[in-house]
């Protein structure tokens, strides 16, 4: 039988045919995008609909911080050239804290509603008391593994291009940046048919071992380059332009529910320090690859990917191109199944009881359109269009799904009610994640402004600032310190 969205572990216990009598209703009522028929067509009853409990804390954290780290630190060389040393720290703090309060927003938003282990969607729309925020998450979070996966496309062909170029024939085409795209998407595909986010535990693992290998090479590297570090910005816009890069490489809010469901019921209790523990320690990863990166290469050969602007030829540059494209292959899948679970739930579907033929054939299109796009984008134009990707899809689908809706409501099923439960007058309750609950509204607050920031004042100046460059250079020139 399907097992109900919270577990009985957490002492919650659900008639299962009353939960699919539930699931039934809301997919006919609420939904109108999947009609009865359909919907039945799209679930197999005898499937679990939630993931196992299988992975401990340390995994967790392993596995939520690689979901930070995917392509975007590539991109934080650049970052801080652009915006300086001092800015850079400043939103590393601001983001790095952001992820940590909101992701305990998060978990004790899904207590409140009575679904700890739930998934994020029935999650928002039981705080929210409505299927259309819970639609708007679901489909920000879409848009936003979606263009994910496109970063990660453009880099793997990018880097695997440059090191297949000395063997290229012009009559061969798999050598080149489309060809290695392909090619790369086929070898990978087969972890992409993992159900859940928990399941990948292992190959996340890898991948984090892979960024954090190819991040301290860099340092290695810097150590023979030892370029200046510029402490403030090259213009009034800086700053602001490089916000979507953070919000993109420091976001895994996505995956909180989901890693939190895959925890063993005895590890629970300490996922207050695996969220302390990913948060620190990606932002970390972070600011030594950025620091690293601008004093390995310099300012003036720096591009929106660092390996890019490492000598080809030199085999240690090499081998890091090739460490990160063996990082990336091992990292899509995970960006991958929450971009088709958060698809799926756009239409009130579970891609944990979707009947198996079609639950492969709808993993085989979702990981065909990413990598047949990319392929497509003609090659001089990589650079400008990767860092436009990584900017907007930090900006605006992060900024509402992932950031403004569960932080709405974590305000409304939490801190609007600190005056009426009696459970939680007390500053020193047991029973929430925050300490001194009260003291957060001011943080609220502040992460709201920072929030709204980034849903206005970035996209404007990313959008005039990649304008001004095609028009004044070309569009490949954006991106280029």
């Amino acid at each position: 039988m399907c097992r109900a969205s919270s577990s009985s572990s957490d002492g919650n216990s659900h008639d299962p045919e009353a939960a699919r009598a539930s699931r039934t209703t809301r997919d006919t009522k609420e939904v109108p995008l999947i009609g009865k028929a359909a919907s039945e067509k799209w679930e197999d009853e005898n499937r679990e609909d939630r993931p196992a409990e299988r992975n401990g804390a340390l995994m967790t954290a392993i596995q939520l911080v690689n979901s930070m780290i995917g392509s975007g630190i590539l991109a934080f060389p650049y970052v801080l050239a652009d915006m300086g040393l001092v800015m850079a720290l400043v939103w590393i703090c601001v983001f790095v804290s952001l992820n940590y309060f909101s992701n305990l927003a998060l978990l004790e938003t899904a207590t409140r509603v009575g679904q700890p282990t739930g998934d994020q969607s029935d999650i928002i729309e039981a705080a929210m008391q409505s299927r259309k925020w819970a639609r708007t998450v679901d489909l920000c979070i879409a848009i936003q593994s979606f263009g994910s996966l496109l970063s990660y496309f453009n880099v793997m062909g990018a880097l695997g291009a440059d090191l297949l170029k000395p063997t290229r024939d012009d009559n061969v085409a798999l050598n080149t940046y489309p060809g290695v795209i392909l090619i790369a998407a086929l070898v990978l595909s087969p972890a992409c048919f993992y159900r859940a986010y928990g399941d990948i535990a292992h190959i996340s693992l890898l991948s984090f071992a892979l960024i954090v290998l190819t991040t301290f090479s860099v340092v290695g590297k810097a150590s023979t380059g030892m370029n200046a570090i510029p402490l403030g910005p090259k213009s009034a816009l800086a700053p602001f332009t490089g916000m979507g890069n953070f919000a993109f490489a420091v976001s895994n809010q996505f995956a909180l529910n989901e890693a939190y469901a895959s925890m063993k019921p005895t590890d629970r209790p300490a996922v207050r320090s695996v969220v302390a523990l990913q948060a620190s320690l990606g932002g970390s990863l972070l600011l030594i690859m950025a620091i690293a990166g601008v004093a390995a290469v310099g300012m003036k050969t720096l591009t929106s990917n660092i390996l890019e602007s490492l000598s080809p030829t030199n085999t240690f540059n090499k081998t890091l191109k090739g460490l990160t494209i063996l990082h990336l292959m091992a990292y899509i899948p995970n960006d991958f199944i929450i971009m088709r679970l958060y698809a799926c739930r756009f239409f009130h579907i579970n891609p944990l009881t979707i009947p198996e033929h079609r639950y492969v054939l709808l993993t085989i299109v979702l990981l065909a359109i990413p990598a047949v796009i990319m392929a497509a984008i003609p090659r001089p134009d990589v650079n400008g269009v990767f860092e436009l990707i990584i900017t907007l899809t930090g900006d605006i689908p992060i900024g509402i799904g992932v950031l403004l809706v569960p932080l709405l409501a974590f305000k409304r099923t939490v801190l609007d009610n600190l005056n009426d439960d009696p459970d939680i007058k007390n500053s020193e309750d047991t029973r929430t994640l925050f300490p001194h609950l009260k003291q957060y509204r001011h943080l609220y607050l502040f992460y709201i402004f920072i929030v709204i920031v980034l849903l206005v004042v970035a996209p404007i100046t990313v959008g005039y600032t990649f304008i001004n460059d095609c028009l004044t250079k070309s569009c490949q020139r954006y991106g280029d310190a």
